[in-house]
Formats: C-alpha cells, sequence, structure tokens
C-alpha cells in the first residue's frame, strides 16, 4: 500500500512448537541466515548478544557461540536460566532455557556452548504494524549507541512503526554491520525519550559515503513502550491525513 503508511503482513495467533523437526527447521534457518540472538538470563537486566553456531538434528542440540559483553559468558557456563528472542522474516522467535549448564567445547576453531532443543519454543507472526512519515516540523530523534560503537551516533527519524523505523545519520561510520544488534538506544518522541535496543537491518550509504540511512528493527520492546510508539505512530497518520486532505481544499 502506498502513501503516508503501509501496513504490513497480518497477524497470526502464536504456535507453541514442541516438535523436534520443527524446531530443527527454525534453528537452522536461525544459523543459516546468521541471526542475531538476544539473551537475557532470568532477574537480569542486561541483553546479551549471540548466535547460533550450529545445530545438531540428530542429537537434538544447538550450539551458541560466546556472548557479547563477554562477561556473560560466565553465567552461561554455569548454567543460569535465561530467555532467547529472535526475529526471522517477520517474525518473534523465542524460547526458555533452565538451570542447565552447557557442554564447551570448540566448533570451527570457535568456543561454543551446547544446549538441548528447549521442551517448547514460541513462533508468533506480531499484528500488522502501521509505518508513518515523520513531520517535517515534529523531528523524532534517536540516538544509537551499544557494542561495537566507539562513539554514540546522532540520526533523524523519517518513518516510524511500532517494530522498528528508518533513520537519516549525517555521518557514515565504517562499523556498522548488518544484523548488528545496538542494545543502548534513544528514540526521542515528543512525550519524551524510549530507551530501546535495534538491529540493522539495511544500510544505504549517502552518494559520496558521508551520510546512511538505517533501518532498524526495535528489539524486546515493553509494553509500555510500544504502545508510546504506536500512539505517537497513530498521531502521525492522522496528522498526515488531516495535512492532505486540507491542500485539497
Amino acid at each position: 500500500m502506498s502513501g503516508f503508511f503501509s501496513e504490513g503482513s497480518g497477524p497470526q495467533p502464536p504456535k507453541v512448537l514442541r516438535s523436534s523437526i520443527e524446531k530443527a527447521g527454525i534453528f537452522s534457518q536461525l544459523c543459516d541466515q546468521n541471526k542475531p540472538l538476544t539473551l537475557i538470563f532470568r532477574d537480569r537486566n542486561q541483553r546479551f548478544l549471540t548466535y547460533i553456531s550450529a545445530v545438531d538434528k540428530q542429537g537434538s542440540r544447538i550450539a551458541l557461540d560466546q556472548l557479547v559483553p563477554e562477561e556473560g559468558q560466565r553465567m552461561l557456563s554455569r548454567g543460569e536460566p535465561f530467555r532467547i528472542d529472535a526475529y526471522l522474516e517477520g517474525v518473534h522467535i523465542y524460547w526458555k532455557s533452565g538451570l542447565f549448564a552447557p557442554a564447551i567445547s570448540q566448533h570451527e576453531g570457535y568456543t561454543v556452548a551446547w544446549f538441548q532443543f528447549p521442551e517448547e519454543m514460541i513462533y508468533h507472526q506480531k499484528r500488522n504494524a502501521f509505518r508513518a512519515r515523520t513531520l517535517s516540523d515534529e523531528p523524532v530523534q534517536i540516538t544509537l549507541a551499544g557494542t561495537g560503537l566507539d562513539a554514540a551516533l546522532q540520526g533523524q527519524v523519517s518513518d516510524l512503526s511500532a517494530t522498528g523505523c528508518k533513520a537519516r545519520l549525517e555521518q557514515a561510520p565504517p562499523q556498522l554491520q548488518l544484523s548488528q544488534v545496538l542494545n543502548d538506544c534513544r528514540l526521542a518522541l515528543p512525550d519524551g525519550q524510549i530507551s530501546v535496543a535495534a538491529e540493522i537491518r539495511h544500510i544505504k550509504p549517502g552518494e559520496n559515503n558521508d551520510t546512511a540511512t538505517l533501518g532498524l528493527r526495535f528489539l524486546q520492546l515493553d509494553g509500555m513502550s510500544q504502545r508510546n510508539i504506536e500512539r505517537y505512530v497513530n498521531h502521525l497518520q492522522r496528522e498526515a491525513r488531516r495535512r492532505q486532505e486540507g491542500e485539497l481544499f
């Protein structure tokens, strides 16, 4: 749909995957596409980044790469319970691991932690996400920071939805990479700032490589933050329609 906003793929109810075949298929896609995983230990707020390094379908096991930041590796090795969230083609996937010390070994020259498949995995196609252009007289700024960045970057949001945004940077730092997770970002809406982690899904350098446009996916928004973004997106949609109608008369 063209115009001021568009509609994403339709919503689906969450599915609980319990069969090893289904889970192996999802894990294999996450591994093959090198999708970033967000890991949070129980009763802790810090997010850690990891990837699936290998999938053992016969043994129903996955190997997790070392955590970033690296202090999470100690908690992982001693078997602290955790939850993992991932996104695959617009689908939110998550699962939990109980108190279980993994088998630590080497895989293709890297240290990995082997875990049995979880008993169940949640596969959730998010509800429709509407995207709206921001207003020139109501700019929305985003500050990007986190692991892998030497200094925070400032960008201006050009369009916004409850699941992500497009932002223009006035500089194009070379360290940005696709699928990189920036876990300390700030979205400045008129009603206040929202803290959010974001995954880089798209990078488009400017003509002279002095600017860059990023497509960002928000990760693990809490309910209040998501509602605040949705409320502002609704405001942008209403204002866009009002201005468009005003131009017709």
